[in-house]
């Protein structure tokens, strides 16, 4: 009997579609579940558990290209449901089922896989919903009227996740438990527990803590195209701040913000998020145009935090990915 596997991203969106694959199991009959982070099928180890299932099906996330091709070459089918920038280069492959920069991945993975491949008919309402507050979220909706549910639903997720255990072990159980007994309701439409308001609550004070710090300790710095960026740590609440200090009146002329996430320490993992530029013409991270993410060393990480003469240069000087940033001199700053 062949063994199916299904492997999707480490945010909303790839939460998201390990949730839809749970509530209509019947249907698409998986047999692991996997929640990964990009480059991980780079670990050997990695790619020799993949090796043990005959068909992958890979959603909000896309595998390199060289292991899409080892794959391939010993038998095994590999489907793949991506929305993001970084995997367009491949959506003509063979196995690339679908590829759309208008629709997140859990919407993807739901309409093209679930409903179209799968041949769910009809589903309750509160999953239709959640579908949508996920796309909202994850493609950045911010005039939607869904836009203050979306960014609960998010909330939600990260005030309930265990951080001491990967995905298998359990870390976002009582997240996708909850969502499964929505989905099983007579409501005829999305709907909060209490104890999800006091979480998404709590969350909206903890923002504007992060948003004050981020204030406090923010550089302002021009890169070598003219454009005009902030600088700051933060261990969390990444994108709700960044987006607050892109939209602000202060610092609305900025054109990108790049955050070094503190979170367990400085590991060289950034952020990028712009409301005006493409952030992946920059080499140092990968994703989408409006938020981008990537990893520096550390020590580039702690050099690019105190030295303001340290910018990102773009992906077009940088083919390799081996420089990311570059200095430039004081006056260009």
């Amino acid at each position: 009997m062949s063994k199916k596997l299904l492997i999707s991203h480490t945010d909303l969106d790839g939460h998201g579609v390990l949730v839809i694959a749970r509530a209509f199991s019947d249907l698409c009959k998986f047999d692991e579940l996997w929640s990964k982070n990009y480059d991980f099928d780079l670990d050997p180890e990695e790619f020799d558990r993949m090796c043990k299932f005959d068909e992958i099906v890979v959603a909000d996330l896309s595998l390199n290209f060289e292991t899409y091709n080892n794959l391939n070459r010993i038998g095994i089918v590999v489907k793949t449901f991506d929305h993001h920038e970084s995997s367009a280069s491949m959506k003509d492959l063979p196995g690339f089922t679908s590829h759309d920069q208008n629709r997140c991945g859990t919407k993807i993975f739901f309409e093209d896989y679930i409903v179209k491949i799968c041949g769910l008919r009809r589903a309750p309402q509160p999953v239709l919903d959640f579908v949508e507050l996920v796309h909202t979220y994850d493609m950045w909706c911010k005039t939607d009227e869904k836009w203050e549910e979306a960014l609960n639903l998010n909330r939600v997720l990260y005030g309930t996740q265990n951080f001491k255990k990967t995905y298998e072990e359990g870390s976002t159980e009582r997240f996708t438990l909850t969502t499964l007994s929505k989905f099983r309701t007579d409501h005829d439409a999305w709907f909060w527990f209490p104890d999800e308001v006091e979480i998404y609550e709590r969350a909206k004070e903890m923002e504007e803590r992060r948003y004050q710090e981020a204030l406090a300790t923010i550089s302002l710095r021009e890169d070598k195209q003219g454009r005009f960026f902030g600088v700051f740590v933060l261990p969390g609440k990444i994108s709700i701040v960044c987006s607050r200090i892109l939209s602000s009146e202060k610092y609305g002329f900025l054109d990108y913000c790049v955050c070094v996430n503190s979170y367990g320490g400085i590991s060289g993992k950034i952020s990028m998020r712009s409301e005006k530029i493409d952030c992946t013409e920059y080499s140092c991270v990968e994703g989408h145009k409006a938020a981008a993410g990537g990893m520096l060393s550390e020590e580039q990480a702690r050099l690019f935090l105190k030295d303001p003469t340290w910018v990102p240069v773009l992906l077009s000087e940088d083919l390799d990915r081996s420089v990311k940033i570059i200095q430039v001199s004081p006056s260009q700053t």
